[in-house]
């Protein structure tokens, strides 16, 4: 008695097709996704679509598998956890990831229910996926905007709602330009203090609509994190320029009050230090040290703390920290 083709046993899905595939470059590094599904696809091109090759380095891999389980339920928020150099994202059984981050590679399950929102999908699985292996392997993120005048660049820190992307947009449409809103990232092995940003998209608050009658009407959403917020095109708005990258040659932590004059106060390096390390991620120790490192080298920039209550104020106090307006 003969017998038929064996099936190939294959209950950890090694065999799923993935026939589309297209290359991106998110903050200019190359990323390469393979998936089953245009609306990945979709959702991917519409983050980093807009972005540019600038960085050499073996590109990352990413694969995003789509279930036909068109009847599964919503997925709730994930949660992320990791351990040396393995990250998962897990929402549920059928929503989940897992990134090998020393070797650029990473994989996610979702349903066609879950890619109904593209949204949800760029900012739970894409983005984490990509920006956790890039901050693991060749940046140091920062939590700033980042905006410079005439190659002088200055990094705006600080927490949410001191108006890091307000004041950044309001630079650029005072003739600087405009680099990033709220995340700027270090390129580690340039020795140097080279900012980069994801220079093609402001996200504001929804209540920056009232201070700039340009943002009127356009529709605030609702990020995945709970926020209202307006994300904006820069190449929509014609008044702003933009850059990929400047050197940060001022540091400027912002204290945002109800009222009072402006002013800037000179910075220790060790409270510049402590306020950075203090709003770090924890990663594996070897990481940590080189964002450390990379952390410390931002100290050889002049470091400030904004007070201000108004735009125009701190604008102003910025113009004459870089000397715009004086010939330098």
């Amino acid at each position: 008695m003969g017998f038929g083709r064996a099936a190939v046993m294959d209950p950890l899905r090694y065999r799923v097709d993935l026939p589309l595939s297209a290359e991106f470059h998110p903050l200019g590094f190359p990323v390469r996704l393979r998936t089953n599904s245009r609306e990945a696809l979709a959702a991917a091109r519409e983050d980093w679509g807009r972005c540019r090759p600038k960085f050499e380095r073996p590109p990352l891999e990413v694969r995003v598998a789509v279930s036909d389980e068109h009847d599964a339920p919503p997925p709730p928020d994930p949660v992320w956890r990791a351990q040396r150099h393995v990250l998962s994202i897990v929402s549920d059984q059928r929503h989940f990831a897992a990134c090998d981050l020393d070797r650029g590679f990473s994989f996610c399950w979702l349903t066609p229910v879950a890619m109904r929102d593209a949204c949800w999908v760029r900012w739970h699985f894409l983005n984490t996926m990509v920006y956790c292996t890039l901050t693991h392997l060749y940046l140091t993120p920062v939590h700033a905007a980042c905006v410079c005048w005439q190659g002088r660049g200055v990094l705006l820190c600080g927490e949410s709602g001191t108006g890091k992307s307000t004041l950044a947009y309001a630079c650029a449409c005072q003739g600087w330009k405009y680099i990033s809103d709220d995340a700027s990232y270090l390129v580690r092995d340039t020795g140097s203090r080279i900012s980069i940003g994801s220079s093609h998209q402001i996200r504001f608050r929804d209540t920056a609509a009232a201070l700039f009658p340009e943002l009127r009407g356009r529709l605030a959403t609702r990020r995945p994190g709970g926020k209202l917020s307006i994300e904006v095109w820069t190449e929509d708005l014609p008044q702003v320029r933009t850059a990929t990258e400047c050197r940060a040659d001022f540091i400027v932590f912002l204290d945002r009050r109800p009222e009072g004059d402006a002013g800037l106060t000179p910075v220790t390096n060790e409270d510049a230090l402590a306020r950075w390390l203090g709003a770090l991620a924890v990663f594996d120790r070897p990481v940590r040290e080189e964002h450390e490192q990379s952390l410390r080298r931002l100290l050889e920039a002049d470091a400030y703390e904004l007070r201000y209550s108004t735009f125009d104020q701190a604008v102003a106090q910025l113009n004459a920290l870089v000397g715009k307006g004086a010939g330098r």
